[in-house]
């Protein structure tokens, strides 16, 4: 079984064979560029374990930003844990729920965390800012 993949605006749609979802085409049109590659998984998750290595194939070995839309809001850390530790680069997962501004949330997974840690909140091409502290 192997992944199909189009280009779509800044993303990468994968999927495996039929049409592209309208949700995944939705999704990959309004996914700002950023330094990291996107990909859009238009599969469904209760796909084959097998198939899941023939999508890894197609991964960067780097940094990437996943969008999973029939991935459940609760299972995104675990399946981030399982990306991060595959391709041994941080992954950036759409959390599939709008923050109050209503973006897409996000969840940035490195390699080797716990499996009780679920991730940091993160926005795509954003840097951190770091703490500054005034002394008087």
């Amino acid at each position: 079984m192997e992944p199909a993949s189009f280009r779509v605006g800044s993303a990468t749609i994968m999927h495996f064979g039929g049409h592209i979802s309208d949700r995944a085409w939705l999704l990959s049109r309004g996914v700002a560029t950023g330094p990291e590659r996107t990909v859009v998984l238009d599969i469904p998750p209760q796909i084959p374990a097998d198939a899941w290595n023939e999508v890894l194939k197609h991964f960067p070995r780097k940094q990437v930003r996943v969008v999973a839309p029939h991935v459940a809001p609760a299972e995104v850390p675990r399946m981030g844990r399982w990306l991060a530790n595959r391709l041994g680069a941080p992954v950036l997962l759409s959390t599939g729920v709008p923050d109050r501004t209503g973006r897409l949330g996000w969840l940035r997974v490195e390699p080797a965390q716990q499996p009780g840690q679920g991730g940091e909140r993160a926005q795509p091409g954003r840097r951190r800012r770091r703490a500054v502290s005034f002394r008087s």
